[in-house]
């Protein structure tokens, strides 16, 4: 899922939670559990107005972030709460958080600050406006057919089309503050499409695989060389089921330490990488091998 506040767009991912500046424009330091998350699956982001704080749904329990004391909270399955398969997170107009499980929903009061739980599902937040996070949120699209270059086709609600017709299932669609529709999908990154230009620009952020096997300095560049990550490969999250996993299947990324910039090389869209699986990395002057 994705969710905005008026600086940064968060994403939910199966590494953390990544972010993009809205004012400096370039993707800042991820959300992991390096810095507090309770675990790096994160099936659902919501934005909660009042506090202006971050909550996080992942599979070990639900972290609330703070961005003025970067700080976080953790709140666990314990005391009846059911907090480790929540799969929407609902905001409402009178400031209660709903998170929906198969189990159950648990509602937080923003106001008072406390938990309660129903097994019966009677909490709801059909009796005010409530904006669902995650996979209660309405399918529909509201926006024009935003134009890609020639690698990509464009079809919503449901996916976005590589030169090979390769699908790319959408997950989550999101307008800023600044007149931008961020789009995620699973297996290409995210989009950022402009209601202005019309234009839709595909994003690659974070590395092409978690198992790194090589990496290489390269002035303000960095290279990091992956294999297939066994652990992950072809296996889709709880929650978006039929769906083929890219991601974790090797290659190359190349990081600029300077503009922030990420770059993907897959042996699926790479003309003459015929291999994802990377053993080492050497820079020279001219070349990288």
């Amino acid at each position: 899922s994705i969710t905005t506040d008026q600086h940064h767009v968060y994403f939910a991912t199966t590494g953390g939670v990544t972010r993009y500046n809205l004012f400096t424009n370039v993707w800042a330091t991820p959300l992991t559990t390096s810095n507090g998350l309770v675990d790096n699956r994160v099936n659902v982001v919501a934005v909660e107005p009042v506090f202006n704080e971050l909550w996080c749904a992942t599979r070990g329990g639900v972290s609330r972030y703070n961005p003025r004391t970067e700080s976080w909270t953790t709140y666990t399955s314990s005391s009846g709460m059911f907090l480790d398969e929540v799969h929407s997170i609902g905001v409402t107009a009178d400031g209660r958080l709903l998170f929906e499980t198969p189990e159950g929903v648990a509602e937080f009061d923003v106001d008072r600050q406390f938990w309660r739980t129903d097994p019966s599902n009677t909490i709801s937040g059909n009796s005010v406006f409530t904006r669902w996070h995650g996979a209660r949120r309405q399918k529909t699209y509201d926006y024009p057919i935003f134009v890609t270059d020639i690698e990509y086709f464009f079809d919503p609600p449901d996916q976005i089309l590589d030169r090979y017709f390769r699908s790319y299932r959408l997950t989550g669609i999101m307008e800023d503050t600044f007149s931008n529709v961020w789009i995620g999908t699973w297996g290409l990154n995210v989009g950022k499409a402009s209601l202005r230009s019309l234009e839709l620009d595909i994003q690659p952020t974070g590395l092409v695989t978690r198992n790194v096997t090589a990496m290489s300095f390269d002035g303000d560049y960095l290279w990091i060389g992956g294999a297939e990550d066994t652990r992950s490969a072809g296996r889709a999250t709880r929650f978006i089921r039929g769906v083929e996993n890219y991601q974790d299947r090797g290659g190359i990324t190349r990081y600029n330490r300077t503009t922030r910039e990420w770059k993907h090389y897959q042996p699926r869209d790479t003309d003459g990488l015929q291999n994802g699986t990377i053993t080492a990395i050497v820079v020279d002057t001219a070349t990288v091998w």
